[in-house]
């Protein structure tokens, strides 16, 4: 069970709860994937609104975004 004190601040966390996916995002997560999940380099400039079609616009062109989306996907069915 994910707890608050089990959170890191460099983590990205896929979280479910039985009816929405959320992606909880560490304030020193890796820029790298900042880039690919929400096209910026810096967790500041994370914008909380950015959609699912946003994130995954890009989704052929990145094995780690493909194994993102098939994860939540599987998380949904």
């Amino acid at each position: 069970m994910l707890q608050r004190q089990t959170l890191r601040s460099n983590g990205i966390y896929l979280c479910y709860d039985a009816e929405e996916v959320f992606i909880f995002v560490g304030r020193q997560a890796n820029p790298k994937l900042l880039q690919q999940l929400f096209k910026v380099s810096e967790f500041q400039y994370v914008d909380p609104s950015i959609t699912e079609e946003e994130v995954f616009r890009d989704v052929a062109e990145s094995t780690y975004l493909t194994s993102l989306y098939s994860l939540i996907n599987q998380v949904r069915y």
